[in-house]
């Protein structure tokens, strides 16, 4: 039965593989990374912190595949139907009911179904972290911590469960301190394994990040919530919380009756890591991916909590919400559908900047931002003389175009960008704006 669900899950992903790597900027920059590595054997990230065992292995699929969006797209929808895989695991470990509803709830909630058929790191280091739970549930502290490990390597913010599963392998009034102590051990040196290369290149400078504009309140709002849950399961989720609230004020014993002891551990470690997330997101609130590794363990929370009529209530609406289309109401879309659209609309964009940039005539600079990775991804299948594409433009760049007479080209909404990053406002220097992506065209 088991079998049969993780296929479905699979099924599910199949018709969203294409086009492209996804709608999210870092997808391409995962791609461009591989082709490096692949083409000169040595590595280079494609972003900091570094995502190495992502990179690596995507270097190895270039090598035989190329740039090919299904097969890259592929692996990502195979790594998260196993990744629910594992959580049914759990979740049956955990002696929690109704378990293929949510183990369905985390395979279908927005964040997780767009972000398994893209070519993000997310599902990678998912799959690894449900491995990890399930082998530290069954006292298996070696490759409980190997798995661990290997998460990190998909994203170093993995590095934050050695805390919680540490303390899910020590069980209160028994003594195996000594497995703890082993997990822990083996968790940091397959981490550590992992990043030697990215050392090896970078020394200890790849532990940073990029520096965001500080979403408003309401991009936060949506980032932190609708683009993880969507609208349906936004309200579920807040009605969930609610009727906690009301049970905490009518019978705080309500909450923790009839509950064994080591349910209740269970549960402060659940909270820990949806606080950990939580607090990690208000610090760095760039992408509603960074959430996705909390998602199972709210699920379980959920479930522990809420009565039998409101866990299967939420668990529902979440679902809904990746195929209720919306934005034709005007209400933000979370759904599959939408999200395909846009990846659909984001290709035809790309291709219209390489088509203006093929008309345009001399030399040229294009100022893409973000849609950089994407659109030299796709221009590498024209030839393109006498036309460059960059991120952003600096001192420099700006020198040596003025120096060969190069017209610059911007898109709109990356002068902003571009005055904070490098305080130079491409308006004043002559810079020339072209047309505005708009995805509901």
């Amino acid at each position: 039965m088991l079998l049969i669900f993780t296929l479905c899950i699979f099924l599910s992903r199949i018709p969203f593989l294409s086009p492209g790597f996804g709608d999210d900027p870092d997808s391409w920059r995962m791609v461009d990374s591989a082709r490096f590595i692949a083409r000169t054997g040595q590595y280079a990230v494609s972003r900091k912190p570094g995502y190495p065992l992502v990179e690596m292995v995507y270097s190895l699929i270039y090598r035989f595949f190329g740039a090919d969006y299904i097969v890259f797209n592929l692996i990502t929808a195979l790594l998260s139907s196993f990744a629910v895989f594992f959580f049914v695991l759990a979740l049956k470990q955990l002696r929690c009911a109704n378990y293929y509803l949510a183990a369905s709830a985390l395979a279908f909630t927005p964040a997780v179904y767009i972000n398994s058929v893209n070519s993000m790191d997310y599902m990678w280091a998912l799959f690894f972290l449900m491995g990890s739970l399930v082998l530290v549930l069954r006292q298996m502290p070696v490759f409980a911590g190997i798995m661990l490990g290997l998460a990190q390597g998909c994203r170093l913010t993995s590095a934050v469960f050695v805390l919680p599963f540490g303390l899910l392998m020590f069980i209160p009034g028994v003594c195996n301190w000594k497995k703890t102590v082993i997990f822990v051990v083996s968790a940091f040196f397959a981490g550590l394994a992992c990043y030697i290369p990215v050392m090896n290149k970078y020394g200890l400078e790849f532990l940073t990040y990029y520096d965001i504009l500080y979403p408003d309140y309401k991009l936060f709002f949506d980032r932190i919530m609708l683009n993880v849950w969507g609208w349906p399961g936004t309200i579920g989720i807040c009605g969930g919380i609610a009727s906690v609230l009301f049970y905490l004020v009518k019978d705080k014993r309500r909450l923790i009756r009839n509950r064994r002891g080591s349910e209740t551990y269970e549960n402060i470690i659940w909270v820990m890591i949806v606080f950990i997330y939580l607090f990690m997101f208000i610090f760095l609130p760039a992408e509603s991916g960074y959430l996705i590794p909390a998602i199972p363990f709210l699920i379980i929370l959920s479930q522990r909590i809420l009565n039998r009529i409101f866990f299967p209530a939420v668990c529902f609406l979440v679902i809904l919400s990746s195929f209720i289309p919306l934005h034709n109401v005007n209400l933000f879309d979370a759904s599959i559908f939408y999200n395909h659209k846009k990846r659909i609309a984001r290709m035809d964009f790309g291709t219209d900047i390489i088509r203006f940039a093929r008309n345009v005539g001399g030399k040229s600079v294009f100022v893409l931002g973000s849609w950089f990775p994407q659109v030299r991804e796709q221009a590498r299948r024209y030839e393109l003389n006498n036309i460059m594409f960059v991120y952003l433009v600096d001192g420099k760049r700006l020198t040596i175009a003025k120096k060969e007479r190069a017209n610059i080209y911007y898109l709109p909404q990356v002068r902003k960008v571009n005055l904070k990053v490098h305080k130079i406002d491409l308006d004043e220097e002559g810079a020339i704006p072209f047309f505005r992506y708009n995805h509901k065209k």
